[in-house]
């Protein structure tokens, strides 16, 4: 009886493991079908936190791993075309840490998000800068330019 019990333990743990290790399935978003400035941010949130892995490194409101600049009230500072371009071309900027004693650079470099492996599409890339926008600022991304190609 007490190995029957142990293998069947062993069997949820490796079970447990394997969901735990399996390949996550991306959620399909119908970009074309955004139509509001709050579907345009709710699709770059899931965006920003699933397939842009941008939540591993960025925080937003000190919540989280802190290895790069925390996002929160970004939409206030950051313009439109300065998030465009540190998401497509992130090696033209060294983010300091001015928090500290002494300035330091974040630990963690930017992956450019637009080609593989994150492969965001420019539209993509659209809804994430509407979601960060909205963190303390006003969205200028409209919900008509998603089904646009070259909005830049």
């Amino acid at each position: 009886m007490e190995i029957k019990r142990g293998i069947g333990f062993g069997i949820i743990l490796i079970l447990g493991w394997i969901a735990a290790c399996s390949a996550r399935v991306e959620e399909r978003l119908d970009l074309g079908a955004v139509s509001s400035e709050k579907e345009l941010v709710n699709v770059g949130q899931k965006i920003f936190f699933g397939k842009g892995q941008c939540a591993l490194c960025h925080t937003l409101g000190g919540e989280g791993r802190g290895k790069c600049p925390d996002l929160a009230g970004a939409g206030a500072r950051l313009t439109r075309e300065f998030l465009y371009e540190t998401l497509t071309k992130p090696e033209a900027y060294i983010k300091l840490d001015f928090d500290s004693a002494e300035p330091k650079k974040y630990p963690a470099r930017m992956p450019t998000v637009n080609k593989p492996p994150i492969g965001l599409s420019e539209q993509e890339l659209l809804t994430v800068i509407a979601f960060v926008q909205s963190q303390g600022g006003a969205v200028t991304v409209r919900p008509a330019e998603v089904g646009q190609k070259n909005s830049f």
